[in-house]
Formats: C-alpha cells, sequence, structure tokens
C-alpha cells in the first residue's frame, strides 16, 4: 500500500482515486514502462508553483527522479532516490488536481476538482523506453535559462545557451556545484547560513554557491573578498542584477578580513601561506565547514632539507614538487584535526582542466582530539623531511 501524504479530498472515493493513481506510478516505474509524469492544475489559482514535471534521470551513475518545479518566472529543479520520490509526489497533491503519466504502452491521466476524482486510459503517445543503462538524461547542477550572472559573465549568450568557448568552464561550475551539494548534505547548516569566500579568483563559482543556497530554501549571506578593485566592482554590479541583494563583493585581503560568524569558509587556490592565512581565520571563527583546493606549496618545499634514503626521490623537481604538496596539506589536516575537524581529500577537477585537482573538505565534529598523538605525529613528519616549522603552525601558535 503507497501512503498518501496529507490529501484533501472530502470523500474516501477521491482518496481513493489518488492512491490508485500513485500506485500506477510505482508499477510503471518498477516494469520500466514510466516515460515521465506531469502534476498540474494549482487548487490555489494565485500559487507561483504551476505545475511540476518529473522524469528519469542518471546522476553520478545512479538512477534518480529529477523534479522540474515549475514556478511563474523561474524553474527549479531537485533529485530524488528512488525511495522517497513516492511520498513527494503523493504529498503534491495536497496543492494540485491533475496528474498525468506517460508510459510506453499507455497514458494515465487524473482528474480532479473538489467534488469528484476519476482515471482516465488512453493511447501512448509515442513514448520510448528508457534505457536505463546508457540513455538516460543528464541532469545539470546549474539552471542556464534565464541565468543572469551567467550571461553577464559571458558564460552564456542572449539566448541562454552555454557559449562554445565556454563549455569547459560550465562543465567544471556544474562540478563543483555537485560537490557541493553533497557537502552541504554532510554538514548541518543553519537556514541562514553564512559563507565566505576568499581570495578564490573563481567568481564564477561563487555567484553558483550563493544561487544554490537559495534554490534549495537556504537564506545565505555570502561575501566573497578580492583585493583587486575592477573586479569587486565589476563582480557587486553583476550581482545586483541577478537580484542577489545578500551576495557582497569586498576589497579586502584575507589578512585585514574580520570574521566573527561563519558557516561556510572557502578558499580555491589561494597561493601557499595564503591558504594558511585563510584556515587560521577558519579555525577562530569555529567555521562548521571548509572547503579548500590548495596550490602553490612553496613554504614546505623552500624548507625540505632531506638527508636520509628519501633524498634520492627529491633530486627530480617534479617529485619534490609533488610531496611538497602532499606534506602540506597532510600537515593542514593534522592540525585541523587538533581542532575537532574531520577531513575528507578527493579530486575535484579532471586534469584537463587543470593540475591542481586536490580538493580538501573540513567539518566541524564533536569528536575531541587527541592533541598530544597529533602533535607527534606532525613533529615526526617534519623530522622526517627536516622541516623547522609549518607556516599554519605559527599563525595558531602551536
Amino acid at each position: 500500500m503507497i501512503p498518501v501524504i496529507g490529501n484533501k479530498f472530502n470523500n474516501q472515493n477521491m482518496n481513493g482515486k489518488v492512491e490508485s493513481f500513485v500506485k500506477e506510478i510505482e508499477k510503471s516505474a518498477l516494469d520500466k514502462s514510466f516515460s515521465r509524469l506531469t502534476i498540474s492544475n494549482a487548487k490555489d489559482k494565485k500559487s507561483d508553483l504551476k505545475k511540476v514535471l518529473i522524469k528519469l534521470a542518471e546522476i553520478k551513475g545512479q538512477i534518480k527522479l529529477s523534479f522540474v518545479y515549475r514556478h511563474t518566472t523561474k524553474d527549479i529543479t531537485k533529485n530524488y532516490d528512488m525511495i522517497e520520490w513516492l511520498s513527494i509526489i503523493s504529498g503534491l497533491f495536497d496543492s494540485f488536481y491533475d496528474a498525468i503519466i506517460f508510459k510506453t504502452d499507455e497514458n494515465i491521466e487524473l482528474k480532479s476538482n473538489e467534488k469528484w476524482a476519476k482515471i482516465i486510459r488512453s493511447k501512448a503517445s509515442n513514448e520510448s523506453a528508457p534505457d536505463f543503462s546508457h540513455n538516460i538524461e543528464k541532469i545539470r547542477m546549474i539552471e542556464t535559462k534565464g541565468n543572469i550572472y551567467l550571461r553577464e559573465l559571458g558564460v552564456l549568450n542572449s539566448a541562454w545557451e552555454i557559449r562554445q568557448e565556454m563549455n569547459s568552464k560550465f562543465r567544471q561550475i556544474d562540478k563543483y556545484i555537485e560537490i557541493f551539494d553533497n557537502l552541504v548534505k554532510w554538514a548541518d547548516l543553519p537556514h541562514d547560513v553564512s559563507v565566505m569566500d576568499m581570495w578564490s579568483g573563481k567568481w564564477y563559482l561563487t555567484f553558483a554557491v550563493h544561487d544554490y543556497l537559495l534554490r534549495n530554501n537556504f537564506s545565505p549571506n555570502t561575501i566573497w573578498v578580492e583585493f583587486r578593485k575592477d573586479m569587486v566592482e565589476k563582480c557587486n554590479s553583476v550581482a545586483r542584477k541577478s537580484g542577489f541583494d545578500w551576495l557582497t563583493f569586498r576589497e579586502w585581503t584575507i589578512l585585514n578580513t574580520q570574521i566573527d560568524k561563519n558557516d561556510i569558509l572557502i578558499a580555491l587556490h589561494a597561493c601557499d601561506t595564503a591558504t594558511d592565512e585563510a584556515i587560521h581565520k577558519w579555525i577562530i571563527s569555529a567555521s562548521k565547514l571548509i572547503i579548500c583546493a590548495p596550490c602553490c606549496h612553496k613554504q614546505i618545499r623552500k624548507e625540505f632539507n632531506v638527508n636520509n634514503d628519501f633524498s634520492s626521490f627529491l633530486k627530480h623537481w617534479i617529485l619534490e614538487e609533488r610531496q611538497a604538496e602532499l606534506i602540506t596539506d597532510a600537515i593542514r589536516s593534522l592540525i585541523l584535526e587538533m581542532y575537532w575537524y574531520k577531513t575528507k581529500v578527493f579530486e575535484f577537477i579532471s586534469l584537463e582542466h587543470t593540475a591542481k585537482n586536490i580538493m580538501i573538505v573540513w567539518q566541524k565534529s564533536n569528536d575531541k582530539a587527541d592533541r598530544v598523538q597529533i602533535s607527534k605525529k606532525i613533529q615526526s613528519i617534519k623530522d622526517f623531511y627536516w622541516i623547522k616549522v609549518h607556516h599554519l603552525e605559527k599563525l595558531l601558535w602551536i
């Protein structure tokens, strides 16, 4: 039995029709005859939400249901797992009278009003069966239609189409928001989430993060820190055109940025010790989520003075550079563990876009850390590579 959540029909017969219709949706999904579903005819004629369009989608190799909530002036897309979508569909009948399932063998329509409900079956409208292996539409995390900031920043043309020369950039932005979506689900963030983006140099991503949070029912206050005045002025202008009143760009440096409270802090490709300066700000502000893509690990590389069996590897500059990256970020992660942060390290974007493709995410936890043991691990690494001090240690007076 499929639960029908909160239906406001006035009699048992109407409830039964809705329940039967939801069962047909479930059956079509199980026998793979489901093609798409449209829910329409809002009960509240003043409602901004006009209809909901539902179809199958493949996201990160998993089959999901993509819901497009069509409002008067915008579309909002949400993707749901197969185990949760039926309950969500059932709940939509609180707000809509009509729906139609487009199947490969027939169409099934629910028509209703305040007094009656009926189910109508008709011949299939040439719907093709969805290919669950490799022919399901790929879903974008970023909407292009009506996207003012992507148009103003040169990613889209006046017809809201991706410019050919910006296809790679758009894929990068879309992938970043896919990652960000998972991180937001991982973290426990408040509704009025505060975001500080420090010197990322990728203003596209800052706009996309703010847009994502708005579309997912957060009320974000986003600040982007940048020392280049012309870029700050340009981005503030685009933010106002986009209607992003709580997205502001400030002509600051990381060192002179004052943070009282922040939930999410981001630094993508802040050079060398600028990453440590950003992390230092984040730690003292007790940020819930830290997103970092470090680059230019010069400080530790200069400190290397290896005099052991490993020294033969470091005579090759490329190996020395890669080793410096690993050691720098490993020590950063250990230091953050001392301050009760959990660490995730993964590939950000493919090497065809940039060689700096490691993203590190730290989430504040309630797990107490053994600072003595962590300090010993850090010292062991420094001893092996003859490193005197990590810049983040200086900033935190460790």
